[in-house]
């Protein structure tokens, strides 16, 4: 049976781990924070801190996080000196994600936070749908946006190939910062409490985490919904991620637009039984996806910035 650890935090806000391999409370490496609030997952712990900042301790591993950033360079073919980066007024940028709506260039790619770090320089891509490209990894197509191929035909017009860069977490062993984007025109709304799970999502990549954190001023927030939803404390189931909650006094129950805010009460309880209480934030996800190969591990969007 594999190791597994025990996450608290004692009155004087220092946090402790117990291992089942061990007997002792060990105190965390980096004790230098004081925190008010731990929720752990296998690979790391979240933490809301005395500053009620949201905090991420991962820790040491022989496997290393990695992400991968991709761009595409797209050319079109020109009767004067063949392909070039010349495109027309309504083709895609010259760089570009895969979509090509989106401007890429690769010195415009940079580390999302300072935990990060280039684990290469960029190359191409020279695989295209599991077989080699010719040298220099370009697929070629009638126009933009079209179905490409590894071969270069008559009525090739446009072609682009892919850059790849991957750049690996370093900030093991350590609470990183995971930074807040609250809106300048409203009061801050700092952190009270939070919760992480949910690693079986239905119709989600396997190894997406939900971390939810509950706000002083009580607004729910997730993107799906139109407006804030007033409930209590939430609570992340660990297989399904169904965030438990108690609505407000007068609080309309919210109606789920996507898998992301998945409501589900936790009785038949009426909104007026229910006491009053903070609001929750949805607060980034953590992604463990199977891309790169097993012997790495991917993260998301929370812990990336």
């Amino acid at each position: 049976m594999p190791n597994s650890v025990l996450w608290a935090v004692d009155l004087f806000g220092r946090v402790y781990t117990l291992s089942t391999a061990g007997q002792y409370w060990e105190l965390c490496k980096d004790s230098q924070l004081e925190f008010k609030r731990v929720s752990a997952t296998t690979q790391c712990c979240w933490g809301i801190a005395c500053d009620n900042q949201v905090y991420v301790y991962v820790c040491a591993s022989d496997v290393p996080i990695r992400c991968r950033e991709e761009a595409y360079e797209n050319q079109r073919w020109n009767p004067v000196g063949g392909f070039c980066e010349k495109l027309l007024l309504s083709d895609r940028w010259a760089w570009s994600d895969v979509s090509g709506l989106q401007h890429r260039p690769l010195d415009g790619v940079a580390l999302p936070s300072p935990h990060w770090e280039w684990e290469s320089d960029w190359y191409v891509d020279e695989n295209f749908g599991g077989e080699p490209t010719e040298k220099g990894g370009w697929t070629y197509a009638i126009d933009f946006p079209a179905t490409y191929t590894r071969d270069k035909k008559w009525n090739s017009c446009v072609r682009r190939r892919k850059w790849i860069r991957y750049r690996r977490y370093k900030s093991r062993d350590i609470w990183a910062k995971i930074p807040s984007k609250d809106d300048p025109k409203e009061l801050p709304d700092p952190f009270n409490d939070l919760s992480v799970g949910g690693w079986e999502i239905t119709e989600e990549p396997v190894g997406r985490l939900s971390v939810w954190a509950v706000s002083l001023q009580g607004k729910v927030r997730p993107a799906p919904l139109p407006a804030p939803v007033p409930h209590d404390p939430i609570s992340v189931g660990p297989v399904l991620c169904i965030p438990w909650v108690l609505l407000l006094p007068g609080a309309p129950a919210p109606r789920p637009h996507a898998c992301s805010w998945p409501f589900s009460p936790p009785s038949p309880l009426h909104a007026d039984q229910c006491p009053a209480s903070a609001q929750a934030h949805q607060c980034g996800l953590l992604k463990t996806d199977s891309e790169p190969p097993a012997s790495s591990l991917l993260v998301p969007p929370s812990l990336q910035e």
